[in-house]
């Protein structure tokens, strides 16, 4: 299972920014399997994108290829494609392509591409094998959710795309919003509305949840580490995980660990 992520902020007097976040868990039958990357930066286009649900690729009985792999052979294939709806057409011929029709018609899978489009404007793209009611279609299919139609997204406006197991996100993503974020305007506290510490707040909320499935489900769907990166003008800045400061590099090299 999987928590993914993708959030598209529009404030009131800032550009937009995107942020893209998803637990590393890769579990089967609820055990746990491995940990593996799900959602990945797409910097020479402003772009990202994140996959939830079939986490291998069968490339014979005896081969499976993890997704991530995949996609990253499918990214360096498409170096030249400038569009976020060429890619997400082009991710979906090669799903149907690759990904046995057995394993399309019963596993679930789906992913999120989102970046800005050639006039500096927030998209979304579904690419998944599922309708909107979750039910499996067995084919993939792309579909631009951001904007809709015409649409002109108001000024501090939030848009939120999730996928995985929603139970955490629809029970404790706004209590956290609301319990920490008033923590945060206390005295001693900071926390902006930044793009990178949006994302920092993001990251932390990802981070909480899994801790919990951690210590208290019995099965395994969400766990650590947890990936997040924020998609701006100015480029892409990745904040989860955050790296080893240099003096606890130092010290690890000493101790040998």
């Amino acid at each position: 299972m999987t928590l993914l992520l993708t959030e598209i902020v529009i404030p009131v007097d800032e550009d937009p920014f995107i942020v893209f976040a998803a637990d590393r868990r890769i579990s089967r039958e609820g055990k746990r399997v491995a940990e593996r990357k799900k959602v990945f930066a797409i910097g020479a286009r402003k772009a990202g994108i994140g996959y939830y649900g079939l986490a291998e690729v069968e490339r014979s009985r005896r081969h499976r290829e993890a997704m991530e792999t995949w996609l990253d052979e499918f990214l360096a294939r498409h170096t030249t494609t400038t569009s976020l709806q060429g890619i997400a057409d082009s991710l979906a011929k090669e799903l149907n392509r690759d990904v046995p029709e057995h394993t399309r018609k019963v596993a679930e899978s789906g992913f999120h591409l989102a970046g800005f489009n050639a006039e500096g404007h927030p998209e979304f793209w579904f690419i998944r094998n599922v309708d909107d009611q979750k039910k499996v279609i067995g084919i993939y299919e792309a579909r631009k959710d951001h904007p809709k139609h015409n649409d002109v997204p108001a000024p501090g406006s939030l848009y939120w795309f999730r996928n995985g197991d929603l139970r955490a996100h629809e029970a404790a993503w706004q209590g956290m919003d609301n319990t920490f974020g008033e923590l945060a305007k206390s005295p001693g506290f900071s926390r902006s509305l930044s793009p990178k510490d949006y994302a920092r707040w993001v990251a932390f909320k990802l981070e909480i949840v899994a801790r919990f499935y951690e210590t208290f489900s019995k099965a395994s769907s969400i766990g650590r580490p947890v990936d997040a990166f924020v998609i701006s003008q100015n480029g892409i800045k990745v904040v989860a995980p955050a790296p080893t400061p240099n003096h606890l590099r130092r010290n690890r090299a000493r101790s040998g660990s």
